[in-house]
Formats: structure tokens, C-alpha cells, sequence
């Protein structure tokens, strides 16, 4: 059974801002006994977890890396290597709602090709690639996670407004590939609990155009960040393959 305080290490893919800046911080925060790797792109863009450093500067190791780059992916391993065997827990942070100028799909007259690669690059191909050149980091004797934040609009099922149609596509997607990560790796007889998390919708750059409209519940980044980790250390054992809400419960695929 996996849980968060016996990780020696944790990585967080697109720490750099927003929840997945919340997941590092709440990591350091509550697990004392966890070393963090942080991902970034860009420094002007990553302040606080630069911020952070500074106070948590023998346990946190923020690192420029491009997911989207194997060869940044293969330094990065070569660099965690260096000091952790294994890598306990890894997040998986990055995610984009639409281009920059662009907007989320209404209608298929608003579908742009350029827009849908990126789209599609950055929410789904992501995890397939971190997983490609993680997976020789992630102990096969020892419980670990490889999770990925995905969206409950992902859902073909909960699917009944229609719209969004990249965003929606390239969570879809993601989830397929969490899904044959994680009966690969449970074949190949990792430990490893392999699943897509929805945060709930969250005061960031991507929600910033329409999370004042929103009539439910909008979290801030650090409380999303802690309620995704709660979700993952209480899974139950052996739970791999999952699809859930930021309250646990799980979301139809």
C-alpha cells in the first residue's frame, strides 16, 4: 500500500505555478521526510517555486526541464538518479485549456489545427513521455503512484454540454494512457498505483476567464493541491488504473 510519508522522493512535473506549485509546497510542508524535484520552463514564469528554495533548500530541487523534450526527460532521470534509486511518488502537473490567443472550442467552426496539437502535446502526451523515461526510476518491490491531474469534462459519460472539444479530447485521451500505463506496468509487476486525479475547478491561469461564472465550489491552488493528495494516500491497495474526483470518489470514464 502506497503512502506519501514513506516516499523518499517525489517529482512534480509542471511545478512551477498553480496546483501543481500548491502539490510541491503542501509536499514540503507535510512530508518532512520527502525530497521534491520540481519541473519548470521558464524562471519568470516559476517565481515562487524558485521562492521556496530558498526556504527548503536541502529537500527541494526545482530543475528547468520541457516535458515535451525526451532528451530534457533523459537529463532529468540521469539528474534524480544521481541521488534517489527510486522515485516514490510522481505528479504530473502541466496542462493548458487553449493556446495562448486562442479559447476554448464552442463549435466545430472554431476548430483550429494548430490549436488542437498543442492542446493535445501538452494535456495528454505529456504522461506517456514522463512515464517512458521514469519508469526505470519506480521500484518494482516497493508500493509508489504515478499520477496525472486530468478533468472531470474528460468523461465521455459526464459529456452533456458538448463544447470545449480540445480540451475535453486531450483529457480523454490522457486518461486512455494512465489507463495502458497502468496495466503495463502492473503486468511487468510494478507496485506502482497509476491514475488521473480532477482537481476541482481551481484559481489559476487556466481557469482565470471563467472561474467567476462558476456556481459550484472554486478552490485555491494549495487546497486543491492538498485535497489531490489526500486522494492519494488514501487508496486503497493495490487500487491502479483509476479515475477520480478531488473528494475520492470516482468519475465515470
Amino acid at each position: 500500500m502506497f503512502r506519501i510519508e514513506n516516499a523518499k522522493s517525489a517529482l512534480v512535473v509542471g511545478g512551477g505555478r498553480g496546483i501543481g506549485l500548491g502539490i510541491v509546497y503542501q509536499l514540503l510542508r507535510k512530508f518532512p521526510e520527502v525530497e521534491v524535484y520540481a519541473t519548470y520552463r521558464s524562471a519568470e514564469r516559476a517565481l515562487g517555486l524558485l521562492e521556496l528554495e530558498t526556504q527548503y533548500a536541502n529537500r527541494l530541487h526545482p530543475i528547468v526541464c520541457d516535458p515535451l523534450s525526451e532528451s530534457d526527460l533523459k537529463t532529468l532521470a540521469s539528474t534524480i538518479k544521481l541521488k534517489h534509486k527510486n522515485m516514490g511518488l510522481v505528479v504530473i502537473a502541466s496542462g493548458i485549456l487553449h493556446r495562448p490567443g486562442g479559447a476554448p472550442e464552442k463549435s466545430l467552426r472554431n476548430i483550429d489545427l494548430e490549436q488542437l496539437q498543442e492542446v493535445f502535446q501538452v494535456n495528454a502526451f505529456v504522461t506517456p513521455l514522463v512515464a517512458k523515461h521514469m519508469k526505470n526510476l519506480i521500484s518494482r518491490s516497493e508500493p509508489s503512484a504515478f499520477i496525472s491531474l486530468s478533468a472531470m469534462v474528460g468523461s465521455i459519460e459526464d459529456n452533456e454540454l458538448g463544447g470545449w472539444y480540445g480540451y475535453r479530447a486531450s483529457k480523454t485521451a490522457l486518461n486512455m494512457f494512465l489507463k495502458t500505463i497502468a496495466i503495463e506496468l502492473k503486468r511487468s509487476g510494478f507496485k506502482a498505483q497509476v491514475g488521473a486525479i480532477h482537481p476541482g475547478t481551481t484559481k489559476t491561469e487556466l481557469s482565470a476567464k471563467f472561474v467567476d461564472t462558476v456556481q459550484h465550489k472554486v478552490w485555491e491552488p494549495q487546497d486543491a493541491a492538498d485535497n489531490i493528495l489526500q486522494v492519494i494516500d488514501n487508496l486503497s491497495p493495490d487500487e491502479t488504473g483509476f479515475f477520480k474526483n478531488w473528494d475520492a470518489n470516482t468519475i465515470p470514464w
